[in-house]
């Protein structure tokens, strides 16, 4: 006899969902399966129930591995904003050693950058004015050192600047006692009670022993600012035979003939003296009608005219010993009473 199976009966959600762990793992019956499915088939939420029971657990491993990208990517923006950052304090710092440089540590002067004079008020005290010849230097850093019987004079050069302060022109007191010359970087500003001015140092500077070194001829002639005072000229050399000498061949004609060759003669007698074996210099000029006029000062010259103005013997070379042997000299030839092309 057949027996006849009844289906199953429905199963509420409750039931199924504390069936489906035991389900899963293949522990029901036949019935008790079919149950569950049709139940399932009939109800979404024991469906999404069951498929959440069935999702695979991420592990550990993968977990970490599935975050490490972020990590990285994490990692490398941190690098590169702490590059960006050290490139940047970098660059500002060494802006700002650019500009401390620039504005408030600056260089050691040089005597040619400056400008002074000095007036002596009281017998025991010189004041020294310093400036610039450039308007947009500043000095600073000022200091005074006794160095025996001189008095050395250092400063520093930076750009002007209303920021960093300092100033393009100075004057300061120097006691004179026991001093014999005072000594502004490099250059002899006074010596042996007299004053050296800026073109009698530059002269001394530009000395030479030979008539036939043409360069150094050349800056002794800038030296003196022949161009500036006489005209434009070309130099010819005598050397192969004395008398040495030095001729200077201005190419205009003068607007003033006589006062070029009072300028002319003084500025001779610095030449002769700053040129070791120098004997003669000689200038010529062009007048209107094409002549040329020549003029020479020899050496034995100017001996004789520094004795009788002096009323003692002379040699023009010693006045080329010190700078204010020097000074001393242009200040005789620029005299009025001196005789000048008598």
């Amino acid at each position: 006899m057949n027996v006849e199976q009844n289906p199953s009966p429905a199963l509420p959600c409750a039931v199924v969902r504390d069936l489906l762990p035991l389900y899963l793992e293949g522990l029901t019956s036949p019935q008790t399966d079919q149950a569950v499915e049709t139940h399932l088939e009939l109800c979404p939420n024991c469906a999404q129930y069951k498929a959440a029971l069935t999702a695979p657990l991420s592990s550990p491993e993968q977990t970490a591995d599935q975050r490490e990208p972020d990590y990285l990517k994490t990692i490398r923006r941190r690098g590169l904003r702490r590059t960006v950052l050290t490139a940047f304090g970098v660059v500002l710092a060494m802006l700002l050693l650019f500009c401390a440089k620039l504005f408030y540590i600056g260089s050691p002067a040089q005597a040619e950058e400056l400008l002074w004079r000095t007036e002596q008020q009281k017998e025991d005290c010189l004041t020294l004015f310093v400036s610039t010849s450039s308007s947009g230097a500043a000095f600073r850093g000022w200091q005074v050192e006794r160095q025996g019987d001189t008095a050395v004079i250092s400063l520093r050069k930076t750009l002007a600047s209303s920021l960093f302060g300092g100033s393009g022109q100075a004057a300061m007191d120097i006691p004179l006692e026991d001093l014999r010359q005072i000594e502004l970087c490099g250059a002899l500003v006074w010596q042996d009670g007299e004053s050296i001015p800026r073109e009698t140092w530059l002269a001394w500077q530009a000395a030479t022993p030979y008539t036939g070194d043409a360069a150094a001829l050349g800056k002794l002639a800038q030296a003196l600012n022949v161009g500036a005072l006489c005209g434009d000229f070309t130099s010819s050399l005598q050397t192969d035979e004395a008398p040495y000498a030095w001729t200077l061949h201005f190419s205009q004609v003068p607007q003033d003939a006589p006062l070029l060759d009072r300028q002319m003669e003084r500025l001779a007698y610095q030449m002769l003296a700053l040129v070791d074996n120098l004997e003669q210099v000689r200038w010529t000029y062009p007048q209107y009608g094409g002549h040329q006029v020549s003029r020479t000062l020899t050496l034995q010259q100017a001996d004789y005219r520094l004795s009788v103005y002096n009323s003692r013997q002379e040699r023009l070379k010693s006045y080329s010993q010190s700078p204010a042997d020097l000074e001393r000299l242009r200040q005789t030839v620029a005299a009025e009473d001196f005789p000048i092309n008598p």
